[in-house]
């Protein structure tokens, strides 16, 4: 199975740390694209987060598929990943939270999106989360004619475990659109199980081509 990672860097919102973002982020993510275990990644700003605009704020995305889950260990123990806090840390407000994810398909399934939805929701071992998104997906394909790539999966290195889902949009008019949609709304119903979803929507493009 393949691994994904959704990290959000919490970083400082003084000016200073605004002025001195563009640089340094560029510089401190050069480190992700010479470590042989990310195969591919996107990275993006996030527009909404729990339904409230945040997008004039420092609220970045990363999301990389990994090779393996010994990969992903390996490197958040190396001196790559200490020059990139070396790198990044003046501007973070507190240190990164990876979480990591086995998922049904490869990051790379995901042509990276300006609308791109990632939905997290607590584990229900009681339902199948995996089946209500691809029956949520299939009804958003069906009002919209077409087809929506998506990818979902569970975390595997976190203690209060989470399931996650990631779907690309045409635009956020039409997401508004089709997700009031009755038969739509249904099966978000049926997916959510009266939990409380983390919803993220950003603005994504690739930061690492896809290795050979």
């Amino acid at each position: 199975m393949p691994f994904t990672e959704i990290i959000i860097p919490s970083f400082k919102e003084d000016q200073d740390a605004r002025d001195a973002f563009p640089g340094v982020w560029a510089t401190a993510t050069s480190v992700f694209s010479q470590t042989p275990a990310i195969h591919y990644g996107h990275a993006g700003s996030i527009i909404l987060n729990r339904g409230m605009e945040v997008k004039d704020t420092l609220n970045i995305m990363c999301m990389f598929e990994w090779e393996s889950l010994k990969g992903f260990e390996s490197f958040l123990s190396s001196k790559e990943f200490e020059t990139f806090i070396s790198i990044a840390g003046p501007l973070l407000a507190e240190s990164p939270q990876p979480q990591l994810f086995e998922t049904n398909l490869p990051l790379s399934h995901l042509t990276p999106s300006t609308v791109t939805e990632i939905v997290r929701l607590p584990m229900d071992l009681h339902s199948s989360q995996d089946s209500a998104w691809a029956q949520l997906v299939t009804a958003i394909e069906a009002q919209s004619g077409q087809e929506h790539q998506a990818i979902c999966g569970q975390s595997v290195n976190l203690d209060e475990k989470l399931w996650l889902g990631i779907i690309s949009w045409e635009s956020t008019e039409s997401r508004e659109f089709i997700t009031n949609q009755l038969g739509v709304q249904s099966a978000i119903k049926n997916l959510l199980n009266g939990q409380g979803p983390n919803i993220i929507i950003a603005e994504m493009s690739e930061l690492i081509p896809m290795r050979d």
